[in-house]
């Protein structure tokens, strides 16, 4: 979803959005070549050499990519739409799924309900919203936020 330096200069149309070049991580991530182990070990962590990543590295890039994505489609709701049904299992794993991400620096913990899950994530978004200072980050959050809440009155 990145627009090419020879578009934007072949484009009469003014750009409102600044085009956001993607992490390494997700740019590796989008070119099918990004590897968790060389992730980890260039983020200097008190993990063995040997031992696997967990799942919270790996959720964090993935939702950078996600998000990546999004601001890059800042204005064009059916595109933010797609992106955000493209995602659906994703974002809503921590919320649908009990032993999911439960556990160290997660909001949720093992004995919430599913409710109670929906709950935490409600308030931790309206935290994160009322923190934030960039628009354009607000716009994002509110997005994934409108998006994941449509399935808190569903049955699991």
């Amino acid at each position: 979803m990145f627009i090419s330096k020879d578009e934007v200069e072949n484009n009469d149309d003014s750009l409102t959005l600044p085009i956001l070049k993607p992490s390494s991580a997700s740019s590796q991530l989008e070119q099918g070549s990004f590897n968790p182990f060389d992730y980890q070990r260039n983020n200097k962590s008190s993990r063995s050499p040997g031992s696997s990543p967990p799942r919270v590295v790996l959720r964090s890039v993935r939702m950078s990519s996600l998000t990546n994505d999004l601001l890059n489609s800042l204005g064009d709701e059916t595109a933010m739409r797609a992106i955000l049904e493209e995602n659906r299992d994703f974002l809503l794993e921590p919320l649908e799924e009990e032993d999911s991400l439960a556990g160290s620096g997660s909001i949720y913990t093992p004995d919430m309900t599913r409710l109670e899950r929906y709950r935490a994530y409600r308030k931790s978004v309206e935290e994160r919203l009322k923190a934030s200072k960039n628009e354009k980050a607000k716009a994002v959050l509110t997005a994934m936020k409108v998006y994941v809440l449509e399935f808190e009155d569903e049955s699991p």
